[in-house]
């Protein structure tokens, strides 16, 4: 996890894909739990983690304990303790899980899974979330409104796109910017362009269903580039977002539909609730013969001795 088997993530840059000393990449800062590099070529910043992950090297946990706790410049006194505090625990060795360590795991962890399964406790919240995705209104594909769209974003419609949070990674998904369901009803927004953004996994899985603007000012340290960016996006939904319908709106506009759809997701609840109660009653019958089962091969045993 160090500056020689990570490389620069920018396609665009000479030196991309390029590892060890070719790679000329400097030490930056510390980011969710790890070191940043720096590329001194284009100036691009990426995770060591990323770096790693992407050349496909594992970290024993000793060497991210030493460059955790070392810190070498990459960490505030402040966030080096923290660190600390993270890595060993009170007592000093506690273990964390990184990719290519071991964790440790007690014999008693087995009762989760000698719970029975319950269809209805496991799938409603499934269940009722793709109730509420499923209203979500959705654009048209439009090719040319598209490109204006990720001009705005300061990029290039016709080249790999880059994360519209951070800017440092190649986007992997589509963010939903604000999520289609919150307190399991559904929220007014849907799968259209004012809605979506070009996203890394890691900024994806960090911001979760935080607003975008306070995700942007906890990513992103340096104040000219946290304003520029915050401006670029503002840019962007003032152009592209549309205006958000609200659930009672919905309700108004097609009673009868959405008092058939409450219906309809009723009567799943009703049908997963009726098969735990038979799921019940066929591993009581299993239980017992496997018992019998059991019994039998013991008596059987006796005979024999």
């Amino acid at each position: 996890m160090d500056n020689t088997t990570s490389y620069c993530l920018n396609p665009r840059c000479g030196l991309f894909g390029k590892g060890g000393p070719a790679a000329r990449l400097k030490r930056y800062d510390w980011q969710r739990a790890g070191p940043q590099f720096e590329c001194k070529a284009c100036g691009s910043v990426l995770s060591a983690s990323t770096g790693t992950a992407y050349a496909g090297v594992r970290t024993d946990l000793n060497t991210y304990r030493r460059g955790s706790l070392a810190g070498n410049g990459w960490a505030s006194p402040k966030r080096k303790k923290r660190m600390r505090s993270i890595l060993l625990g009170a007592n000093g060795n506690r273990h964390i899980k990184t990719k290519g360590s071991v964790h440790s795991m007690k014999a008693n962890t087995i009762r989760t899974h000698f719970k029975p399964y319950q269809i209805l406790g496991k799938r409603k919240t499934t269940i009722n979330h793709a109730f509420a995705s499923v209203i979500a209104p959705n654009d048209a594909y439009d090719e040319e409104l598209l490109a204006e769209a990720i001009r705005v974003l300061g990029q290039d419609p016709h080249d790999d796109l880059m994360c519209a949070y951070c800017g440092q990674n190649p986007a992997e998904t589509w963010d939903h910017v604000v999520g289609l369901v919150k307190n399991q009803q559904f929220s007014g927004f849907g799968h259209t362009l004012g809605n979506l953004l070009p996203c890394c996994k890691s900024c994806n899985s960090s911001k979760g269903n935080r607003n975008w603007r306070a995700f942007v000012i906890g990513l992103i340290a340096d104040e000219e580039s946290r304003g520029a960016k915050i401006a670029q996006l503002e840019s962007y939904f003032a152009r592209f977002g549309g205006t958000p319908i609200s659930l009672a709106e919905i309700d108004a506009l097609c009673p009868d539909e959405m008092s058939r759809l409450r219906e309809l997701r009723q009567e799943i609840y009703s049908g997963m609730k009726e098969a735990d109660a038979i799921a019940v009653e066929i591993r009581r019958k299993i239980r017992e013969s496997l018992m019998q089962r059991a019994d039998h091969r013991t008596a059987d045993q006796g005979s024999i001795n």
